[in-house]
């Protein structure tokens, strides 16, 4: 996607906070239809929350591809914001729709490819819940995508779930089990959600996160 702030240099304004970014979308119709949240933005890019409402599908257990563009056009927005603190009209875009998103919260990457003083171009990830059974189970298919870093970022991720087993174990409040084996089997257990969870069921998505935490930190015992 490449979004272009006018044919002139503009002065670059002070970086969008989160805040900003969010009362920004609130104050914009469609952006607050959407009801996108920006919920972090940093080194690693923006990073957006879109909860599913009914006006989303397209075919039946999916999501409308004008949607999704969308999606990918707002959140692009948001990471010029977060950088230079304002942006232009998009003037191109190319959408990829590698596999269907189903009828559930979606989630999106914005990153910064390029800053330029009249164009800039940004890379958007969209993803639901079943993305993180695909890191879980495919990431040695997805190893061999080019640029998609797929085995490096599961292996940080969990190390980042290792070292903080690590931190509880030294604070007394776990048990002294491997770190690395303690993190793979909560994080097998936790993706397992996705091969079960709809947001169809009558256990919400709220919901069913509670009891996975609970069961996974204090077991079936009273």
């Amino acid at each position: 996607m490449e979004l272009s702030g006018s044919e002139r240099r503009i002065p670059k304004r002070p970086q969008a906070t989160i805040e900003g970014m969010n009362e920004h979308n609130a104050r914009v119709p469609f952006n607050a239809w959407l009801g996108a949240e920006v919920m972090s933005a940093g080194d690693d890019g923006v990073r957006l929350r879109i909860p599913w409402r009914v006006e989303f599908g397209g075919s039946p257990g999916m999501t409308h591809g004008g949607i999704l563009a969308a999606i990918i056009d707002l959140s692009a927005y948001m990471a010029l914001m977060a950088e230079q603190g304002s942006a232009g009209p998009t003037i191109d875009m190319r959408v990829d729709y590698h596999r269907s998103t189903v009828n559930s919260t979606l989630y999106t990457v914005a990153k910064l490819l390029r800053v330029g003083s009249t164009i800039s171009t940004v890379e958007v990830i969209v993803r639901d819940v079943d993305w993180a059974a695909v890191l879980l189970h495919a990431w040695p298919e997805l190893a061999k995508a080019p640029g998609l870093n797929a085995g490096a970022r599961r292996t940080a991720y969990e190390r980042k779930f290792a070292r903080a087993y690590r931190e509880g174990v030294r604070e007394g409040r776990l048990r002294p089990l491997n770190p690395d084996r303690a993190a793979r089997t909560l994080l097998a257990a936790a993706n397992s959600v996705t091969s079960w969870h709809r947001p169809a069921t009558p256990v919400r998505e709220a919901q069913a996160t509670r009891d996975t935490v609970e069961l996974l930190t204090h077991g079936f015992r009273r």
